[in-house]
């Protein structure tokens, strides 16, 4: 299936690979900004290019193979090293042969801000998913990007290999939910899946603030003890057994005994 493109603001596209995977491009007037690249059966570079011929940085929320399989298509990537030794088996699980090769990559850390040409970057990092989960804050457009760190509307995965326990989760949400209290209230939030905030039971489930505080409060339930969990879907479990699901609010979790420390 081909990319498609939706212009969601003047020059922010969200790009969808045809596997639920959405990644986002912010045209400037010198130079554009990607943030991840998916999972598409197709090179992606020819598809960025039909959109714009501006020096284009690549800016990577976490190293899952749907979210940065072209990333070698691409001559400047940022990406959290934390990610790195992970990759491997991320890649694997979705059947992705084809390697990534990181050797080049610049490294990105929490608190770090990126200036990209007419793009100032904020850096927030708020490991669980994966240990170095990004992030980003564009200044001069308000934009937000959340790769999967808190899910797209129907729960993060904590539950795959190399994610972090749910306390240290919680704490990095507590960092996050302290940066996003100071942003302006227009500011455009953007995840990871576009379509599972519609495969909520409310019908529409967007990333927000409010879903963060639900996330740390349901963090704090699990840790607890107190959260009514329930077996995770098979096709959720993947290598680690017996998995849990369990909901706060507008949050909701994949997890495994494993998690709870």
């Amino acid at each position: 299936m081909p990319y498609t493109a939706t212009e969601e603001a003047r020059g922010v596209y969200r790009l969808d690979d045809g596997k639920m995977s959405s990644f986002y491009l912010v045209k400037g007037e010198e130079n554009a900004l990607l943030i991840d690249t998916g999972m598409g059966d197709d090179p992606l570079l020819p598809f960025i290019r039909s959109l714009t011929d501006l020096p284009v940085t690549l800016l990577v929320t976490h190293g899952h193979g749907d979210h940065m399989m072209h990333a070698n298509e691409f001559d400047t990537v940022y990406l959290s090293p934390k990610d790195i030794p992970l990759m491997g088996g991320a890649f694997r699980r979705l059947g992705i042969t084809a390697p990534v090769d990181c050797s080049g990559f610049l490294p990105i850390e929490n608190g770090q801000t990126l200036n990209l040409g007419a793009f100032t970057v904020d850096c927030v990092e708020a490991g669980g998913h994966t240990p170095g989960s990004m992030v980003f804050y564009v200044r001069e457009r308000r934009l937000l990007f959340t790769g999967d760190a808190v899910g797209s509307g129907v729960g993060v995965w904590m539950q795959l290999p190399g994610c972090l326990p749910v306390s240290q989760y919680r704490e990095n949400l507590r960092r996050l939910e302290t940066f996003w209290q100071g942003l302006p209230a227009d500011t455009l939030v953007f995840s990871g899946h576009h379509a599972q905030r519609f495969y909520h039971p409310s019908g529409d489930n967007p990333v927000s603030l409010a879903l963060v505080r639900d996330m740390i409060t349901l963090c704090g339930l699990i840790l607890e003890g107190k959260e009514d969990r329930k077996p995770a879907p098979e096709m959720m479990v993947r290598e680690i057994r017996p998995a849990y699901t369990a909901e706060y609010g507008r949050a909701s979790m994949v997890y495994t005994a494993q998690s709870i420390q």
